[in-house]
């Protein structure tokens, strides 16, 4: 199941990397570390795909693409 949420989609995250690679995220007010599946996808725009947890345990599918100056969502499960 893909969340798709209006507000979500096309909206701003937070994306801390280390040596290259994201490792935490910030969205809709929830703090995120990176925990598997990092996946850097070649094309015109800079996208990574990855699993990552919240604070309480929660593990969610992220995809984020570059926007100007900082990182948007493009989807979350």
């Amino acid at each position: 199941m893909t969340l798709l949420h209006p507000s979500y989609a096309g909206s701003p995250v937070g994306l801390w990397f280390v040596e290259g690679v994201p490792v935490r995220l910030v969205h809709a007010n929830r703090r995120y570390r990176v925990i598997a599946d990092e996946l850097h996808v070649d094309g015109d725009v800079d996208v990574w795909r990855f699993r990552a947890r919240d604070e309480s345990g929660v593990v969610r599918f992220f995809e984020v693409r570059s926007a100007g100056l900082g990182w948007e969502l493009v989807r979350v499960s």
